[in-house]
């Protein structure tokens, strides 16, 4: 069958990963999240688990058994909040939830099981999404002293990013570390930013989340992207110029050429919204009309033939650019591509 491939550059991966760790002397903690921003969460796991990467972060319970069952070794952290019937597959594919709230910490705290579970709690610093103030922060640290079945080994915020004033985010830092003293543990995992906030990390913590950096998607100047999409010519037909095609004659030939039909649209995770640039031997095909669901109309005055490849995102077409064209958010571009596009690893 002609189907759609993501191809993920482990080369590339390795270096980006090894960019990042020469860059900073803290533990890297892999966010790996919503499907590895729609990478492929199994392949690039596995390629971060062969270079003994620290932690992995994901987003909910199914990713971290789901890698677990895959033979994933790396410690995992779970990031979205988890509940009381989701602690016993913590305990037992040994994955590390994130505490969000008071009222998650009772519920957790009072579950009664055998051994201890350990845990992260995030703290709010001031992007008001997740996490605890610092009274409740204080409240938890008296409460752990009472309830057995919850061990923390690990504290974690998130800036805002540094497109925002900095002032607040020096606030944020402040609020922080002071959570820090009042736990005043050595032992513990102390994380607060991510790739674009990397420069301005404290000095107090020991960890750093690397999240679209790793996917070269942060820093494009000394990182790599990691992630090409290719589309095969399933149709070819013969149009004349003046023609029409598409949906409701959307698309009006402007000479004799081809129509090709790839199967991709927007299920795939490419919107309507976005101008792709596809491409084959470096000629550019003009999109003919608006996508469908499941194929896309390309023209060209060139023959070329089915089973073709046709390159949608490379490292000279880039996601990036991709993103700037269409007036989107690189996260929505790459999270949004379907997890059934076969991922292949080169």
């Amino acid at each position: 069958m002609l189907e759609n491939e993501i191809h993920i550059n482990e080369d590339n991966l390795v270096f980006n990963y090894q960019y990042y760790k020469n860059k900073t002397s803290k533990n890297i903690i892999a966010v790996l999240k919503s499907n590895a921003y729609g990478h492929g969460l199994i392949p690039i796991a596995k390629i971060l688990d062969s270079l003994n990467v620290y932690m992995i972060a994901v987003s909910n319970i199914q990713e971290g058994i789901n890698l677990r069952q895959h033979n994933i070794k790396t410690q995992i952290l779970i990031l979205e909040p988890i509940e009381v019937k989701d602690m016993l597959n913590c305990y037992y594919y040994h994955l590390t939830p994130v505490i969000s709230s008071l009222h998650q910490f009772n519920k957790l705290s009072k579950a009664k099981f055998f051994a201890s579970l350990p845990v992260h709690l995030k703290i709010d610093s001031g992007m008001h999404r997740l996490g605890v103030d610092k009274e409740e922060a204080i409240v938890i640290k008296e409460k752990l002293n009472i309830y057995s079945n919850l061990k923390l080994t690990g504290l974690l915020t998130h800036l805002i990013g540094i497109e925002k004033i900095e002032g607040y985010i020096n606030n944020q830092i402040k609020h922080f570390e002071e959570i820090i003293d009042i736990y005043n543990d050595p032992s513990l995992c102390i994380h607060m930013t991510s790739t674009s906030t990397l420069d301005i990390d404290s000095s107090r913590t020991n960890s750093i989340r690397i999240g679209l950096g790793l996917y070269g998607l942060k820093d494009p100047i000394n990182t790599k992207q990691i992630l090409s999409l290719y589309s095969p010519i399933i149709n070819t037909r013969k149009i004349k110029q003046n023609e029409y095609a598409a949906y409701n004659n959307t698309f009006k030939a402007p000479s004799n050429g081809y129509i090709y039909t790839i199967p991709l649209g927007y299920q795939s995770g490419i919107l309507l919204k976005y101008k792709i640039k596809p491409t084959i031997d470096n000629k550019v095909l003009q999109v003919a009309g608006n996508k469908c669901m499941n194929q896309t109309l390309l023209f060209s005055k060139q023959l070329y033939f089915n089973g073709e490849m046709i390159s949608i995102i490379d490292e000279k077409n880039t996601l990036l650019d991709l993103a700037n064209r269409s007036n989107v958010s690189i996260y929505e571009l790459v999270c949004l591509l379907n997890s059934n596009i076969k991922r292949v690893v080169i």
